[in-house]
C-alpha cells in the first residue's frame, strides 16, 4: 500500500526543469542588485544614525599633534569614489603637525567629501588642497558641481536644512559644530 502512495506522488509530481544557466545568471546578477541596495541603505542609515549620534553629544576632542595630510589621505583611502569623479591632491607637505583630535578631523573630511560626490553625480572633478596660509592651516574640498545658491549658503551648516530627497541635514551641522570646536572656521 506505501509503495503505490510512492507511486502516486512521483506520478503527480511535477517535473523539474531542466538547468538554465542563462536564468541563473539572470537572477544572480539580480541578487547582487538588491544586496548592493541593501548595503547602501545600510551604510545610510549608519550614516545618519552617527550623524545624530555625533550631533546630540559631541565630546571634547582629544588633541593630538597629526599629520592634515595623513588624515585626508586615510580618508579617502576609505570612502568609494565613483569611477566618473577624478581626485586631485594638492597636499602642502611642508605642513607642521597639527593639534586637532583625528578622529574628528576624520570625520569632518568624511562629511565635505561625502557632500562634494553628491554635487556632482554626473561625475566631475574633486580637488582636495592643504596650505600654510600665516598660522592656520586651511583644507579645502572643491568639487566641479553647480555650486550653492546664494540663498542657502548661510542655511548649510544649520541642523536638518537640506535639499537632498534623501538626507538628514546634519553632515554639514557636525562639521560646523566638529571644527568650532577645534577653534577653526568652517565656510
Amino acid at each position: 500500500n506505501s509503495m503505490g502512495e510512492v507511486m502516486s506522488y512521483l506520478r503527480e509530481k511535477p517535473s523539474t526543469p531542466p538547468f538554465n544557466r542563462e536564468r541563473l545568471s539572470k537572477e544572480l546578477t539580480q541578487l547582487r542588485e538588491m544586496i548592493d541596495v541593501i548595503d547602501d541603505s545600510v551604510r545610510y542609515a549608519n550614516k545618519v544614525v552617527s550623524d545624530l549620534l555625533d550631533f546630540a553629544k559631541i565630546p571634547k576632542p582629544d588633541f593630538q599633534e597629526v599629520d592634515l595630510n595623513s588624515l585626508i589621505r586615510d580618508v579617502l583611502s576609505t570612502m568609494k569614489i565613483p569611477r566618473n569623479v577624478t581626485v586631485t591632491t594638492q597636499l602642502d607637505e611642508t605642513l607642521p603637525r597639527c593639534k586637532v583630535d583625528p578622529t574628528q578631523m576624520k570625520r569632518v573630511y568624511f562629511n565635505l567629501v561625502t557632500n562634494a560626490l553628491q554635487a556632482i553625480p554626473e561625475g566631475g572633478r574633486l580637488t582636495i588642497k592643504s596650505a600654510k596660509k600665516g598660522s592656520i592651516v586651511e583644507v579645502q574640498i572643491m568639487d566641479t558641481g553647480v555650486g550653492i545658491p546664494q540663498q542657502n549658503m548661510k542655511k548649510v551648516f544649520n541642523v536638518l536644512f537640506t535639499t537632498k530627497a534623501k538626507g538628514a541635514g546634519l553632515g554639514l551641522a557636525v562639521c560646523k559644530k566638529l571644527v568650532e570646536g577645534h577653534g577653526g572656521s568652517i565656510g
